[in-house]
């Protein structure tokens, strides 16, 4: 069985993710939003999979910090960005 790229599914998905509009780190529509859109994506691929194929995923809560080469000279620092 042969698996391929569909632009139209991609489009709707994209479309999909856009529309619930601005996207900023740790935002309601970042962390909830997107992530539920992308969660019901990998679902659709995950049942659609045929039984030769095993299709798994995991959210992940990232942290860190980096470092802002400005005037100033800051650092960054995040820790599980997301509430959910």
């Amino acid at each position: 069985m042969s698996y391929s790229f569909i632009e139209e599914r991609a489009r709707r998905d994209l479309h999909d993710l856009s529309g619930i509009g601005i996207r900023v780190t740790g935002s309601y529509n970042t962390d909830v939003q997107a992530v539920k859109i992308f969660s019901e994506i990998l679902d659709k691929i995950k049942q659609n999979a045929s039984s030769i194929y095993s299709v798994e995923y995991m959210e992940q809560r990232p942290y860190g910090s980096f470092w802002l080469d400005d005037d100033e000279g800051s650092t960054s620092v995040y820790a599980k960005v997301s509430p959910v």
